[in-house]
């Protein structure tokens, strides 16, 4: 199987961090599916600039993909599963009523956020 490495470039001050390790996977799809999964996971956590790229080389140092973290955006059912653990954190703490609220909103809010 080859082996691919996911490297972060800052394209704006040339910063570039290399991956040494790599992963060996079956092919350049599975390599795109992997770079953009981790260019998610960035976005998610919010440790990127508008400027950085997840660069995808092969064993020969070839230029496979470029992500750029600008294109990317951070994955919907993740986002859902940190507000449902939020909301279940506050439940004890709340009065039904308000609990109830709170739910209510955040159902809502689900429903509007797949609509767009």
């Amino acid at each position: 199987m080859p082996r691919y490495y996911f490297h972060l470039l800052d394209a704006s001050t040339a910063t570039f961090i290399r991956d040494s390790a790599g992963a060996s996977l079956l092919n350049a799809t599975e390599a795109k599916r992997e770079a953009v999964a981790l260019a998610q996971d960035i976005v998610r956590h919010r440790l990127h600039g508008s400027t950085w790229k997840v660069v995808v080389t092969d064993e020969n140092t070839s230029i496979i993909l470029r992500v750029p973290l600008s294109k990317v955006r951070p994955r919907r059912i993740r986002v859902v599963f940190d507000l449902l653990c939020r909301v279940a954190f506050y439940e004890p703490r709340l009065r039904p009523q308000i609990f109830t609220w709170l739910l209510t909103a955040v159902v809502l809010a689900l429903i509007i956020h797949r609509r767009c």
